[in-house]
C-alpha cells in the first residue's frame, strides 16, 4: 500500500513539472552564446592557475567568437 502511494505521489509530481518544447522562442544565437560561455568558463576552471585565461580565450575562439 505504501509503495502504491509513493508511486502515485511521484506520478502526480512528475505531471506538474514544466514542459519546455524543443523549439524555444528565445533567439538561437543568444542561447548558444550563453551555453558556449558557460562551457568555456567551466573548461577554464579545470586549467592550471596560470592557464585559465588562455584556455577560456582558446575555447571561445574555437567556437567562433572574436575578442573585442
Amino acid at each position: 500500500m505504501k509503495l502504491q502511494l509513493l508511486i502515485a505521489g511521484m506520478l502526480l509530481l512528475a505531471s506538474c513539472a514544466p514542459w519546455h518544447p524543443l523549439g524555444s522562442y528565445e533567439p538561437q544565437k543568444d542561447r548558444n552564446y550563453d551555453r558556449d560561455l558557460y562551457e568555456c568558463e567551466r573548461d577554464a576552471t579545470f586549467a592550471g592557475p596560470s592557464d585559465k585565461q588562455h584556455v577560456f580565450d582558446e575555447c571561445m575562439r574555437a567556437r567562433g567568437y572574436k575578442q573585442k
